[in-house]
């Protein structure tokens, strides 16, 4: 039975992992759209030297958003999806599958906050 394996807590933990996912995600369109609005100011060429700077920050602001989405979806997520399929396959019981899927939502929670 589905719900045995995704039980009201499971579905808590993936709905805060994939929260977290999906705001980190929101948080980079918005530095997208900060990147064209700047653009559009640096064209009416307006104090550029304090444009400069804050196309710097955002510049870096963008790397560390676009480096921390790769990690929690790469070195964290898909690793430990790995694991819990291989953890499916040997599986002797109900039980072990059920322990399985709590391990991995709780080690991508763990290991993304």
């Amino acid at each position: 039975p589905l719900s045995l394996v995704l039980s009201h807590k499971a579905l808590t933990k993936y709905q805060l992992l994939f929260r977290y996912v999906l705001r980190c995600k929101a948080v980079e369109r918005s530095l997208s759209q900060c990147w064209k609005d700047l653009r559009k100011r640096w064209q009416r060429r307006i104090s550029r030297s304090r444009l400069a700077q804050a196309s710097s920050l955002l510049q870096r602001m963008m790397s560390f958003m676009g480096s921390l989405l790769l990690f929690v979806t790469v070195e964290v997520i898909a690793p430990n999806w790995h694991i819990m399929e291989t953890r499916f396959r040997e599986a002797g019981s109900l039980d072990d599958v059920i322990g399985a899927h709590h391990d991995f939502l709780d080690t991508c929670l763990k290991e993304c906050m």
